[in-house]
């Protein structure tokens, strides 16, 4: 009889057992155990297989197995566990650990073990996640969810949130209904409701990645950019196969003025996607920050390599060359992204510095014109059209702007200084004094502003005064003051 088999195979592996203990032995009467319902009894010979071999993964899955028989959930988990960890490509013991996660409720858990069970190739996953399917329909939460799903698939935010809400009306520890509506309601502005979500979403599912990414986002609207790079991490802990966290957190990163550590993240993101755009941006950004003109432009070329209708890569290299004094590859730079974007206002600005670098006056002017039409109060196109306006001897009309800039941010140095180069041209002697007074007095390292506040005092006669404002000018090292000061203070 098939007992009388079972028995007379116990007693085979025991008396050999007696003779030389082994793990293969004591697992195959675990087995012969199990298979007659001696499941207690089959844990303990598993237990001394594992002891003897720690590393006889067949022992834990069958342990695992027993445990579960057992309802001994956790400690069946944990076998599943060590067997993963062992090999990471074993079907068998990602398929049991989603048997046991389902069976307690852990659904979106168990749905990713039966997936990474399927794509190894684990036939009884793939039966499983087709009969899950079939076991979903027979659930109205479910149900309404995956209606929720579809809905925000198709741009139906409204409808998303109103069958997701339907959905966790019926299962309020459903977390996939909550991660749906968090992503819904965070594209119709509903970020306060959206992070409740995502964070419902987290308590429910701890292990649920993009939740922490979603909530990342949120944090990040509101530059909370610590509290949102917390959560980028947890999310890449969980799954580092994604480009968004990495990519998002370096953008964080860079907010926070942390550009090596954005240079990290973003680096990261282009070796999951290489075909981004906006990361090469970012991380041209950060290689910028810290002085690398180089790898900033290679990266800003990348950008546009790929995706030549974005104005801001040609912008940022543009801004880069003026500022290494290359004004005509500056030039050609800021003219692409105006052709881009024509009311890009820092394009439209730089574009008329380089013409006033270039010695185009009249044309910065237009550029300048331009800014102020599309930003009436911007201080700086003042200033910039009225240094323009000084340049070509239009004294009386550059002063109205640079007074119009101090009305406008009367904390900037610069309007005053041009205004009394101006005042001094028209020979307002006083009023040109009392500009350059200011001008020192919010930025006392003008060393340009001594040097012609001096050049007025001589000019008056005080020589005292005027060596006084060219030794501060010479020890902030203005040349022409040197050099005036060998000609004219002896001592």
């Amino acid at each position: 009889s098939a007992m009388g088999q079972h028995n007379q195979a116990i007693e085979d592996f025991t008396i050999a057992l007696s003779i030389f203990p082994n793990s293969l032995d004591y697992y195959n009467r675990g087995i012969t155990k199990y298979e007659f319902g001696e499941i207690e009894s089959a844990v303990l010979d598993y237990t001394i297989s594992i002891a003897l071999n720690p590393k006889f993964i067949n022992a834990y899955n069958q342990r695992g197995i027993a445990c579960f028989e057992l309802e001994y959930h956790e400690d069946g988990i944990l076998d599943f566990d060590k067997a993963i960890k062992l090999d990471p490509n074993s079907g068998e013991s990602y398929y049991n650990r989603g048997i046991i996660k389902y069976e307690l409720g852990k659904r979106s858990e168990a749905l990713k073990d039966m997936q990474i069970a399927a794509k190894l190739g684990f036939e009884s996953a793939k039966r499983w996640i087709s009969d899950s399917t079939s076991r979903k329909a027979t659930s109205e939460s479910e149900k309404y969810a995956k209606s929720g799903a579809e809905k925000f698939e198709a741009g139906d935010f409204k409808g998303a949130i109103e069958d997701c809400s339907k959905s966790i009306s019926l299962d309020s520890n459903y977390s996939g209904a909550y991660l749906i509506r968090c992503m819904a309601r965070m594209n119709l502005g509903m970020y306060e409701d959206a992070f409740a979500d995502c964070s419902r979403t987290i308590e429910l599912d701890p292990k649920e990645a993009s939740a922490y990414f979603f909530r990342g986002k949120l944090n990040e609207n509101k530059n909370l950019y610590q509290e949102a790079i917390a959560d980028y991490t947890i999310s890449i802990k969980l799954d580092s196969n994604v480009v968004s966290p990495f990519y998002n957190r370096g953008t964080c990163y860079v907010q926070l003025g942390k550009f090596n550590e954005a240079i990290v993240d973003l680096t990261k993101a282009l070796e999951l996607d290489p075909n981004i755009p906006d990361i090469y941006i970012n991380r041209g950004i950060s290689y910028d920050a810290i002085g690398n003109f180089e790898q900033a432009i290679k990266d800003y070329n990348s950008s546009i390599k790929i995706d030549s209708t974005d104005k801001i890569p040609f912008y940022n290299r543009g801004k880069i060359s003026f500022l290494n004094g290359e004004y005509e590859k500056a030039f050609i730079d800021f003219e692409k992204a105006l052709k881009l974007d024509p009311k890009f206002v820092p394009a439209l600005l730089n574009f008329g510095l380089c013409k006033l670098q270039l010695g185009f006056s009249e044309a910065a002017i237009v550029d300048f014109d331009k800014v102020i039409d599309i930003d009436p109060n911007f201080s700086i196109a003042y200033l910039n059209r009225g240094t323009a306006k000084f340049n070509l001897g239009k004294n009386n009309e550059a002063i109205l702007d640079f007074e119009k800039a101090i009305e406008l941010d009367p904390k900037l140095a610069l309007p005053y200084y041009n205004l009394g180069l101006a005042k001094n041209k028209l020979g307002f002697i006083e009023e040109a004094l009392v500009n350059m007074d200011k001008a020192i007095e919010i930025d006392p390292s003008n060393a340009a502003a001594y040097y012609n506040r001096g050049m007025i005092y001589w000019e008056k006669g005080e020589k005292n005064l005027a060596c006084r404002d060219m030794k501060i000018a010479a020890k902030l090292e203005f040349e022409p003051a040197k050099k005036w000061l060998v000609e004219n203070c002896k001592n």
